[in-house]
């Protein structure tokens, strides 16, 4: 790879990088405006995207390698090579990678069928997402044990701050007193559970075959085509772990507003198991991920972080997690989880049909 220094014009430019990485592309003449974290550049046949990045050139090119390898299931956002072949910039101001624009608009999720056609696209991204680790390797994004000490430290902090306070100030903080033990027991209860199945095997085993995960699966990096169908992009947070706790991310953070649909669990994996298969250890460790209380968790930090700022959303939506968390903990997954894994042809779990799914298109709204 080619190393490129500072330009000495880059003073006169307005800019806000050196004007030599749009010119390694052959872009010097076109329209440059922020989008986000990148740049949105507009040129005469296409738009591109720029960005910056903090990390190594080593870790831009495991980025580049496995972008290639999972383009050959999945419509990623790719490197676009630089007149020189490059795939990405190295310059003495940072490192710099360029991607087309990928069509779509972000994910709404607001029929089942777009919901179930993320969690399709997420198990072709993990089956194709496989790579020696090296410079992929961030350990503490999958350690479990960590995520709990610090959802523990989170609950013991609102707390010491709520009652330090003469009179309780939100409503969100009657719910927040009310049920934090029963929050905190449950974590406990989680990472008990996970020692049990032993997880620590699963991800030493995700970490040996080289198991990588986007890191970033949420809606805004899902590209929606006119088709129903995903285009993913911003790979910049992808990292060496086990699979199914990106899985059970994903699930605890959109699966709520469906869980009223019958068997939409039982489905939702059926449909990921199709295509990227879930071993017998997996699906143990799976079923106490499931458990976990992520939603709260998101309001007691939203809550911890903002303040006051949109009580009564705020208290809503710790609502309707907690009931989402009760609803998954005592009654969908005991049931599911008590049959065998999902697979392809199994019978006692139901197979999960292209017709189901497509029946699911004429639904407008989750209910």
């Amino acid at each position: 790879m080619r190393e490129i220094g500072v330009a000495r014009e880059r003073d006169q430019s307005s800019l806000p990088f050196d004007p030599h990485i749009l010119r390694e592309y052959g872009l010097s003449d076109a329209r440059v405006e922020k989008c986000g974290g990148a740049w949105r550049v507009h040129a005469a046949d296409e738009i591109y995207y720029v960005k910056g990045v903090p990390f190594s050139a080593q870790r831009l090119e495991q980025i580049h390698i496995l972008l290639d390898r999972v383009s050959g299931g999945v419509q990623v956002a790719r490197f676009v090579h630089n007149q020189f072949g490059d795939p990405f910039v190295i310059h003495e101001s940072g490192n710099y990678y360029v991607t087309l624009s990928c069509d779509g608009k972000p994910a709404s999720f607001e029929r089942l069928a777009l919901f179930l056609e993320g969690v399709e696209t997420l198990a072709r991204w993990h089956s194709l997402a496989h790579t020696v680790p090296g410079n992929l390797w961030f350990a503490e994004r999958s350690d479990a044990a960590a995520r709990i000490r610090n959802d523990l430290l989170t609950i013991d902090t609102l707390r010491a701050r709520v009652l330090a306070k003469d009179r309780l100030a939100h409503e969100f903080d009657e719910w927040f007193l009310s049920l934090h033990e029963e929050l905190e027991r449950r974590l406990r209860e989680v990472g008990e559970r996970l020692s049990e199945v032993k997880y620590e095997g699963v991800r030493s085993y995700a970490f040996a075959t080289g198991e990588i995960c986007h890191g970033s699966y949420v809606r805004k990096n899902l590209l929606e085509s006119e088709r129903g169908t995903y285009a993913v992009i911003d790979h910049d947070h992808v990292y060496a772990g086990p699979q199914m706790a990106e899985l059970a991310t994903f699930l605890l953070h959109y699966l709520a507003p469906f869980l009223s649909r019958e068997d939409v669990l039982r489905r939702t994996l059926m449909a990921y198991a199709a295509i990227r298969p879930i071993n017998q250890a997996e699906w143990a460790v799976l079923g106490q991920l499931l458990c976990y209380p992520q939603g709260v968790m998101r309001c007691v930090e939203a809550r911890l972080k903002n303040g006051n700022a949109d009580e009564d959303d705020l208290v809503d939506a710790l609502e309707d997690a907690w009931t989402a968390s009760n609803l998954l903990s005592t009654e969908i997954l005991p049931a599911l989880f008590s049959a065998t894994r999902p697979t392809r042809d199994d019978e006692t779990l139901g197979a999960y049909s292209r017709s189901e799914k497509e029946g699911d298109k004429n639904e407008h709204e989750p209910s």
